[in-house]
């Protein structure tokens, strides 16, 4: 493992189970991310309304959305070269190796800055460093993110987390496709053009459903601040699959010309999971 990324352990995490403790907890961490008085990402676990209370508000707002996440193995060499020598992981998650992972969403209305935007199309390549709170559960739905590279289809929202300064692109042609809500297995696609794709085609479901989403995505820009995304959402649903059992299929592929062919790979490596989600009513994005 090279010296520069630096791996921190931590102790059996603490379960917070309380419902007020959470929401609490919650109003105190997503002030730490709105101050940005660390270069960390730190959010809350805990539900999105206490989160997102009378004095935060969420700067995107996003209804009927569609979620898809993949995360795969990387060695800490490949995390370096993508991230630079400042990447901390506090831990690894689903096994002893480090992870990159893409979040795929498309969402239908969404509100940005009160004004309103049809289908929506959002991609996050990132790597999981940490929880977004001590005492979260060490579960996708609590991860706290270095963010590589963000596409949308959205001029508005890539207006959005440029001004925020975070990595947003405006990938016109990007698509996502779901089947429909009956179907067995659950299978999500999205396709970022020339750059990547991944899709999840997952029929176990995850036995914390109903679970909260409290989620960061940190970037360091030239200048040394860190911009931070926070997504929260509350009582999702989704079917997971780990390729490994050999019962269900997770693929990720990076173009041969995509800068982030060296992170994602070329379709060959064996991904570690797989997230697909039923349709979510309303996720909400803290841009700061």
């Amino acid at each position: 493992m090279s010296a520069a990324i630096h791996i921190r352990t931590r102790s059996t995490p603490r379960v917070v189970s309380s419902p007020i403790l959470r929401g609490a907890v919650a109003v105190l961490a997503l002030a730490a991310i709105l101050s940005l008085a660390t270069t960390g990402s730190v959010a809350a676990h805990g539900r999105s309304d206490a989160a997102l209370g009378p004095q935060a508000r969420g700067d995107v707002k996003l209804h009927g959305c569609w979620l898809s996440a993949v995360l795969m193995p990387v060695s800490a060499e490949t995390l370096q070269n993508a991230f630079g020598p400042s990447l901390v992981l506090t831990q690894t998650f689903y096994g002893p190796d480090p992870l990159a992972g893409v979040w795929g969403l498309a969402c239908d209305p969404a509100r940005i800055d009160e004004k309103r935007i049809d289908r929506v199309i959002l991609s996050l390549v990132g790597a999981p460093t940490g929880l977004t709170a001590d005492g979260a559960i060490p579960l996708a739905n609590n991860f706290a993110h270095a963010l590589l590279r963000v596409d949308t289809n959205s001029r508005a929202l890539a207006k959005a987390l440029r001004h925020a300064g975070l990595p947003g692109r405006l990938t016109r042609d990007a698509r996502y496709r779901h089947s429909s809500p009956e179907a067995l297995p659950s299978t999500g696609e999205l396709v970022v053009p020339g750059q990547y794709r991944i899709e999840v085609s997952a029929g176990e479901l995850d036995p914390t459903n109903p679970h909260d989403h409290v989620n960061s995505f940190s970037s360091v820009g030239q200048n040394g601040r860190v911009a931070v995304m926070g997504l929260f959402t509350d009582d999702a649903s989704d079917r997971f699959c780990f390729p490994s059992s050999g019962s269900c299929d997770v693929f990720v592929r990076a173009h041969r010309r995509s800068p982030v062919r060296g992170l994602l790979g070329d379709g060959s490596a064996v991904a570690r999971a797989g997230f697909d989600h039923a349709e979510i009513k309303r996720i909400e994005l803290v841009l700061r």
